[in-house]
């Protein structure tokens, strides 16, 4: 759509200021309840005919106050922050405090927040912390001080962690001292943090010359050097094996990679071996100076214990291999009969390296399978001496075989399982497609956690799927962002409910909605539904990834004819023709044009699904520019969805980062729509058409891949 920057009687597009927007996705094409929303906060870059982009306004920072409500600057030339700790899910994601609901708006209600929630949950720790201010502004709002650098998050969260064992509930304040990192943009901006304290410490008085004890130290200033990895050069052609051969990305936040090569002591008895031996040479890679990392199996996996790794301790250029036997360290031990080769552990300001060789098969230990799939854990210290892990997870890998001579293997092929007709594992209906009846489960509490986000540690996954809160897969955003599994009904013999297939992204979506109904009627826990579709052989996962067409609640079952429909109220599949989507200049951005003919800029909303803003923006009066307090003209933009399925919207709110009293443009695909709306109340009651629509250049188009909403607008209206 197009549409004036500033508009008669709606909230403006400040062009020479960063502009807060919110935006949603529809469950289907028709205006109900979104499937995702969020905000998100861009500059809006203006093209001068005949010159191109403008570069973007420059924000001048503000200075500090001495209040001791913002930050402070300290005799040394250090800031000092003293306040709330918040994270960025719950402030930008949901705008909500995620342990209370949609009745606590995060910066009114960041003195509420459960300790838990900060030290606790993966997403609110993997999204970042900020410190609010300590008193509320006029407008009844905590403010945003400071965004904290990653040593900041880590030893933020160990405190946080120490005052929830003391019996803090809610409200934890924290003293961060750093210098701003003027290397990252960001809103509010970012500190460098040396220190961090408990709150009483405050702003006012000299600072403590060590850190709150037991916070790991930060990052190390020394670079020493680092052992020559081949992890930036691991060519898959080589034939000699002499170097690594191979890398999985395990995390992305912070980054940790594993390089690795594997050669058999007998090439020739591959195919006719169960299980063939030889030596792995493996190298784990921290993208992040501090920290102890270890690797490794688990007889009870995806959870921890039993479990056999092998831990690398920097400080004390320790490799060795441990039996983890009990939660705490007085349940992580050496192992009895070292039998690694080749160990090292080095470490600078960027990176820690972990290095080993191992037989693939060991004496009284856990066997790594060339043949199969293998279940991996992991986890990353808080510091360098052995204790509490900062993160932990699980991932799975085949090991690729490198023959001297021939150079890497392809991995090797695993056969489908057969289907059984036991109505406890996927069934193949008289049409050919496959049916599967159980519990539904989201993969991060499976292969993240290893158990109940909502339960806590006494309750494994797959030992406790039957307990699982429909609020979780329903409404927890890391749960839902996840994926999910469809489980067995009844437990296997080790008293496990089996995984029995992944669902792809539609059948993720209507299984959100069957359970966002039965959590409406009152269910509480132990979600099951009924899901049918095809195989889809172009994706590897485990379990395999079922392409769904029907989505019904457990009772219609495997057994008997399915129903010609869906579970009524659930977003239809995929639409499978392919209409004419329009150009749009999406994939073609050339930001050294000057005629500001095509759309100039790319924002990337949110990854999963993939949204995406393209926009230009054109003013009426260039040279009026600095002058304007705020600049007019037009925006053009586009917002791209990559998924067939869902209506789009995007717009502002006056009390960022909620939805609640919103201005947006919303497209509904199939009503080929593009309208202003003004969001009074949550629910569809809420949302209704704005008078004087002042949109101009509108479309919506959707095919099988692609959601594309277009409109132009005055910035100011």
């Amino acid at each position: 759509f197009t549409q004036r920057l500033v508009q008669d009687g709606r909230l403006p597009f400040d062009v020479k200021n960063p502009n807060n927007f919110i935006y949603a996705i529809g469950f289907s094409n028709t205006l109900g309840y979104h499937q995702r929303r969020g905000t998100f906060t861009t500059d809006l870059r203006v093209c001068e005919p005949g010159t191109g982009l403008l570069p973007p306004p420059i924000t001048p920072p503000t200075s500090p106050s001495k209040s001791g409500k913002e930050p402070v600057e300290l005799e040394d030339g250090r800031i000092c922050v003293e306040g709330y700790v918040m994270d960025k899910y719950c402030i930008e994601t949901l705008g909500y405090l995620l342990d209370r609901g949609r009745n606590f708006p995060t910066l009114e209600t960041a003195d509420q927040h459960s300790v838990h929630c900060l030290a606790d949950v993966g997403q609110c720790i993997d999204s970042g912390y900020e410190v609010l201010t300590v008193e509320k502004d006029s407008d009844g709002n905590f403010g945003r001080q400071v965004t904290l650098d990653q040593y900041g998050n880590e030893a933020t969260r160990a405190l946080s962690l120490q005052v929830e064992k003391e019996g803090q509930r809610t409200g934890f304040r924290a003293t961060v001292v750093g210098t701003w990192d003027d290397t990252v943009e960001d809103d509010p901006p970012v500190l460098k943090v040396n220190q961090v304290f408990r709150s009483e410490v405050g702003c006012d008085g000299p600072m403590p010359s060590e850190s709150e004890p037991g916070l790991p130290p930060p990052p190390p200033t020394s670079a020493p050097t680092r052992a020559s990895s081949g992890q930036e050069d691991i060519t898959m052609g080589e034939t000699d094996c002499a170097g690594l051969t191979t890398r999985v990305q395990i995390r992305q936040n912070p980054l940790l990679e594993l390089s690795y090569k594997t050669v058999l002591d007998d090439p020739e008895g591959y195919e006719e071996a169960t299980l063939p031996n030889g030596n792995i040479t493996a190298e784990l890679v921290l993208h992040r100076g501090s920290g102890w990392v270890g690797m490794g199996m688990s007889e009870n996996y995806p959870n921890m214990i039993p479990g056999e790794v092998v831990i690398g301790l920097p400080d004390a250029s320790s490799v060795m291999q441990y039996d983890l036997s009990a939660r705490g360290l007085s349940g992580v031990n050496t192992a009895d009969g070292q039998q690694l080769t080749d160990t090292n552990i080095v470490q600078n300001s960027t990176h820690t390296v972990l290095t080993f060789t191992q037989r693939l098969v060991q004496d009284g230990r856990l066997p790594f399978d060339v043949k199969n799939p293998n279940n991996f854990i992991y986890a990353i210290g808080f510091s360098n001496t052995l204790g509490y892990h900062q993160r932990r997870g699980t991932f799975t890998t085949d090991l690729r075989v490198c023959e001297p001579g021939t150079g890497l293997l392809p991995p090797p092929i695993t056969p489908p399982t057969s289907p059984s007709k036991s109505g406890k594992e996927p069934v193949e209906l008289e049409d050919g497609r496959i049916c599967v009846e159980g519990y539904v489960m989201d993969k991060y509490c499976i292969e993240t956690l290893g158990y109940l986000l909502d339960r806590g540690r006494n309750f494994p996954t797959l030992e406790t799927a039957d307990q699982h809160s429909v609020h979780c897969l329903a409404d927890v955003g890391q749960c839902i962002d996840s994926g999910y599994e469809v489980l067995t009904v009844e437990k296997d013999s080790d008293g496990n409910f089996g995984r029995q297939v992944t669902l792809d992204q539609y059948g993720n979506e209507a299984t959100r909605a069957l359970s966002l109904q039965v959590e409406k009627e009152g269910q509480r826990t132990g979600f099951r539904a009924t899901v049918v579709g095809t195989w889809d052989d172009t994706v590897e996962d485990d379990p395999p990834v079922l392409k769904v067409n029907q989505v019904f609640r457990s009772e219609v079952g495997c057994d008997g004819p399915m129903p010609s429909e869906s579970e009524p109220g659930l977003p239809p599949p995929p639409p499978t023709s392919a209409p004419t989507r329009a150009s749009s200049g999406q994939e073609d951005i050339t930001m050294g044009e000057t005629d500001c003919a095509g759309l100039t800029t790319r924002v990337q909303i949110r990854q999963n699904p993939l949204l995406e803003l393209s926009y230009k923006t054109v003013l009426d009066d260039p040279e009026g520019y600095e002058e304007a307090t705020l600049p007019n003209g037009n925006i053009t933009a586009e917002l791209v969805l990559h998924r067939g399925s869902g209506w789009v919207g995007m717009g502002m709110s006056e009390n960022y980062p909620n939805m609640i009293p919103g201005e947006v443009v919303i497209g509904l695909p199939d009503a080929s729509s593009v309208m202003q709306y003004d969001l009074s109340a949550r629910g569809l009651s809420g949302v209704n058409t704005a008078d004087g629509q002042q949109l101009t250049d509108t479309n919506i188009v959707q095919n099988s891949t692609h959601t594309v909403l277009t409109f132009t607008q005055r910035l100011v209206q």
